[in-house]
């Protein structure tokens, strides 16, 4: 894949970066303890862009992601993640961290329905 964001690159002169419209927050022991992980690692979405790639995918807050790859914006990649206690898979298309379509309001407002 990197060969493909190589010659993206060189096509167009500028580099792109996938975007799923997520804020996370890094998981800790307490948070490994109540999802039952080995050990603390990953992250947990704390919020969900509204309209975002994720909210598409039907993302939730409360999710543990897999890591995405390499993918370029604009490409479908399966997403892992770990649901209440459940793996599972969902179909995910990733947005351009270059357009600006989340706004702080956006934010605040999806921070305002979590709190």
């Amino acid at each position: 894949m990197r060969v493909a964001r190589w010659w993206a690159l060189v096509a167009t002169g500028q580099a792109s970066h996938a975007r799923l419209g997520v804020a996370v927050q890094s998981v800790n022991q307490t948070l490994a303890d109540s999802f039952q992980l080995d050990k603390p690692q990953g992250a947990l979405v704390s919020i969900v862009e509204t309209g975002g790639p994720a909210d598409k995918a039907v993302l939730d807050s409360g999710d543990l992601p897999a890591l995405i790859g390499q993918e370029l914006p604009g490409q479908r990649t399966q997403l892992g993640i770990w649901r209440q206690g459940k793996a599972m898979e969902l179909s995910v298309q990733l947005g351009d961290a270059n357009d600006k379509t989340a706004t702080l309001s956006q934010v605040e407002r999806c921070s305002a329905e979590i709190t």
